[in-house]
């Protein structure tokens, strides 16, 4: 699947509707441990959700999802990296005021094993 340049919440998949209601909801903190698998959000295991509070705490209402709003473009940059690593493990996904902005991906490196290259003559 690919992410195009403009996406709308009411498009969104179950699992990747939940997310950004859950980056909405935190506001600021971080996701570690997350699964991403054929490039959806995975919440079996469960995912921590570590919440920073700013002090003094000066918190209004968190508007909920739109209906078919369109996504803030951090957003769409998240769900094209899912679409792009399609199995890996988020060890960190951090959020400032309900938006993605950073992503730390982990993902197994595709190495060959066999009989070594080295022609060094040893």
């Amino acid at each position: 699947m690919k992410t195009p340049d403009t996406l709308h919440y009411g498009s969104l998949s179950p699992a990747r509707k939940r997310l950004v209601e859950v980056l909405r909801e935190l506001q600021f903190g971080k996701i570690a441990n997350f699964s991403i698998a054929a490039g959806e959000p995975q919440w079996t295991p469960a995912p921590t959700i570590t919440q920073t509070i700013k002090l003094p705490v000066d918190a209004g209402a968190v508007d909920p999802p739109e209906g078919d709003g369109v996504l803030k473009k951090p957003l769409v940059d998240l769900f094209r990296c899912f679409d792009r690593q399609q199995n890996a493990m988020i060890s960190r996904l951090e959020c400032r005021f309900g938006i993605p902005c950073l992503v730390e991906i982990t993902a197994r490196a595709e190495v060959e094993i066999g009989p070594s290259t080295d022609r060094s003559g040893q």
